[in-house]
């Protein structure tokens, strides 16, 4: 994976300095905060027997990528890139009147960003304020349930790995939103905020707490993002 991520980055700095009045690249760092939403909030399976689900706050993870800007002029860019995200989310189960049972997903996510980019002028000196809405395409590599990378059902039975039980595939709406600050030589200091909500079902395959039910995960992150712009 880190070997695919570099191939990215030396193909977009290529890019850059072949086109450099056009396209600019970036390399980024993004501390995030991770939550899901669960729906329905509750099923019942009988009379005796129904389940309830809530999401159970935030969680903070980290992400890295690199980032390529194309100008279309001076105020308007697209943009695209590559991210790795380590994201995680938890809710609650409860089944009847049984205590409360917190499950924690962590995945490790590969991230390819599309948007375009509305850049202002100078607000102040090397100063530029931007917002950039887009589309997230999400493919899950990696991840683990309360901890656990994989599971056995029962005794006997073949185990199984978590990412087989959740969607490999994700879509996200993203908005963004920050400042560009240059420093010297056309090297520019980027700190905005991105959110990204998701849009799919994360859950695959429903497991001994949800089946027979129409149980689904939606995951939302917000990001801190930290990056140079060559």
């Amino acid at each position: 994976m880190k070997s695919k991520i570099c191939i990215v980055a030396l193909a977009i700095a290529c890019l850059a300095q072949a086109q450099e009045n056009e396209l600019k690249f970036g390399l980024k760092v993004f501390p995030t905060i991770g939550w899901s939403r669960v729906s329905p909030d509750s099923y019942s399976v009988s009379s005796t027997e129904n389940y309830t689900f809530k999401s159970d706050g935030a969680k903070v993870g980290i992400g890295f990528g690199v980032f390529a800007d194309y100008y279309l002029n001076q105020n308007v860019a697209f943009t695209f890139g590559l991210n790795y995200i380590f994201s995680s989310s938890t809710y609650l189960i409860k089944k009847s009147n049984v205590e409360e049972i917190n499950r924690k997903f962590d995945t490790q996510i590969l991230q390819i960003p599309l948007g375009i980019k509305l850049i202002s002028n100078e607000v102040v000196d090397n100063l530029k304020l931007y917002v950039s809405p887009g589309l997230g395409i999400n493919f899950l590599t990696a991840a683990s349930v309360d901890g656990r990378p994989s599971f056995q059902k029962s005794v006997g039975q073949p185990v199984t790995r978590y990412n087989s039980e959740l969607n490999l595939i994700d879509l996200s709406v993203m908005g963004s939103g920050g400042m560009e600050y240059e420093l010297a030589n056309e090297m520019k200091l980027v700190i905005g905020i991105t959110y990204m909500h998701g849009l799919l079902n994360a859950n695959r395959v429903s497991n001994d707490y949800i089946k027979n039910s129409d149980f689904t995960l939606k995951n939302n992150i917000l990001c801190l993002d930290l990056g140079l712009k060559f």
